[in-house]
């Protein structure tokens, strides 16, 4: 059936006015839900431990909410919601998201829930369905809109990159007290095993030298709150010094199916003494 045309009207007037208060985020599916808020100049993650969120990633969820312009009235039939994925999130085998935003004091600016991308083979000719949260009546808007519950969407997956030949040594220590260790002189390509479990042979140079590459391109799926946390008595621990006297002290443990990490830095004065000396020429004598 012909559908009614709107010229262009805002789907949140007012919204644009009101972007600076917004102070809380919330997404919800039919399997979880996730919660951010703003804590002075910082978007943190409730189910993230209070972990940063991507400040860039919300800044285009919240201006691609209120630029959104309605194209097009579409149905009003709640039994047809699921074909343009705007049924509501407890909707037997839902797809969509509810993304609510308020502000401080918990006031809500906007509630819509989020359905399918309408493709075009036009240039630039893009839309989103969507339905206010509580209506019945759905919309087709202009823009792109895509949000997720899923908190791996929403943290800064790069945690921490140190080139591995920067690494001098690593010792590792097992719950079963036994230790493998390496290390090797600056300038050189490959590590040395000082330490060996008794009864275990090093490998080949390749594998010995795969160890110092463990704080490069260290990326995380997921984040929990450090405190309250307790490692199990399965954890290995690893220490890793670098040359200019950078010390990473790691812990790892495998929890029902998952791999956590723990990181505490520190920093070694006389390696960082020693190699700034070195870095620096002594200067000719006048």
């Amino acid at each position: 059936a012909p559908q009614t045309v709107i010229e262009s009207a805002d789907l949140f007037p007012g919204l644009k006015d009101q972007i600076n208060d917004v102070a809380q985020i919330s997404i919800e599916s039919a399997t979880t839900s996730l919660n951010m808020k703003k804590q002075g100049e910082n978007w943190l993650i409730t189910e993230a431990g209070d972990y940063p969120a991507r400040f860039d990633k919300i800044k285009q969820t919240v201006l691609s909410l209120a630029d959104m312009k309605i194209l097009s009235a579409k149905t009003s039939n709640p039994a047809l919601f699921s074909e343009l994925g705007v049924e509501d999130t407890t909707a037997e085998k839902s797809s969509s998201n509810l993304l609510t935003l308020k502000d401080a004091g918990g006031k809500s600016l906007a509630a819509v829930i989020v359905g399918n991308l309408r493709t075009s083979d036009t240039a630039g000719d893009t839309g989103v369905y969507l339905r206010k949260s509580g209506g019945n009546e759905t919309w087709l808007t202009s823009g792109v809109l895509q949000v997720s519950s899923d908190v791996i969407e929403w943290i800064e997956q790069n945690l921490v990159n140190i080139a591995d030949d920067r690494i001098m040594d690593t010792r590792t220590e097992h719950p079963d007290d036994s230790v493998l260790a390496i290390s090797r002189v600056k300038g050189e390509e490959d590590f040395t095993v000082t330490e060996i479990p008794e009864g275990k042979e090093s490998r080949s140079a390749y594998f010995i030298n795969q160890t110092g590459t463990i704080l490069s391109n260290l990326t995380v799926e997921n984040v929990k709150a450090r405190e309250g946390f307790v490692f199990p008595d399965t954890a290995t621990k690893t220490t890793v010094r670098t040359y200019e006297g950078l010390i990473a002290s790691i812990t790892t443990a495998n929890i029902e199916g998952a791999n956590y990490i723990a990181l505490d830095f520190t920093v070694d004065e006389s390696l960082m003494t020693a190699t700034t000396a070195a870095a620096t020429p002594d200067k000719p004598e006048q």
